[in-house]
């Protein structure tokens, strides 16, 4: 579904016309901005619960520093710079090479991910110090830092933020027509005529859109209740 079929169902359930004054374009494209990182928030929890990535959230897992991409390097602190897409951390390693009797060896050592405090504990204790066999790493100054120092070709992976939704449209015949990316504006009541659409569809696969739809409904249902309730408020307080 794009962001008009799913505005339909949303409808649907509303009831649009006892409600669907309060779902603007400006409201709705709060709302899937807002429901866009819950749904990737939601599937989180599953992760964080069995470590495993669900169908669903593959397309937002990226890494970097393998064999398709450039490795990644550490300045000479152990800082190397976040990419800007960076929403969670899944896991990362390096290759160690080890020389043994029959010559060098490849040795791959995952990088244990910690919180500032248990970064800054195991770097104060002797047993559990980082080192080349268990390197450690963690946020600092908007920076990943790794330690100990000379650990190196580091491949990374990480949920990247799913891009923002947006929903473009036009107002025909008083009525919201939405524009799918790829077409243009037919009129000027919101941008010119001939301006490419500025919609952008959500990410997700087919099978999260019915739930994406359920979020929607329950975000716009909390926020009529709302409204209900301070204007019920206002009314009272007039009396």
């Amino acid at each position: 579904m794009n962001l008009g079929e799913i505005l339909d169902k949303v409808y649907n359930q509303l009831g649009k016309d006892q409600y669907g004054g309060y779902i603007t374009p400006r409201n709705y494209n709060e709302a899937i901005k807002w429901i866009n990182l819950e749904q990737i928030n939601d599937l989180l929890k599953v992760f964080e619960e069995k470590r495993e990535i669900t169908d669903d959230l593959l397309p937002f897992v990226k890494t970097i520093g393998d064999s398709t991409s450039v490795p990644l390097q550490l300045d000479s602190f152990g800082y190397m710079d976040i990419p800007e897409d960076y929403y969670y951390y899944v896991r990362s390693s390096y290759t160690q090479y080890v020389n043994e009797c029959d010559g060098a060896i490849e040795k791959v050592r995952p990088i244990e991910f910690l919180n500032q405090a248990d970064f800054g504990y195991r770097l104060g204790t002797d047993i559990l110090a980082p080192s080349l066999e268990r390197p450690i790493a963690a946020i600092q100054n908007n920076k990943w830092l790794v330690r100990p120092i000379g650990v190196n070709n580091i491949i990374f992976s990480y949920l990247r933020r799913p891009v923002d939704p947006v929903f473009d449209y036009d107002i025909v015949n008083s009525e919201i027509f939405y524009l799918p990316p790829g077409t243009v504006h037919q009129n000027s009541s919101v941008l010119p005529a001939g301006t490419p659409s500025e919609s952008v569809e959500f990410e997700w696969p087919e099978s999260v859109h019915y739930n994406l739809v359920e979020l929607i409904v329950k975000y716009f249902t909390i926020n009529i209740q709302s409204a209900f309730n301070l204007q019920t408020l206002d009314i009272n307080k007039g009396q």
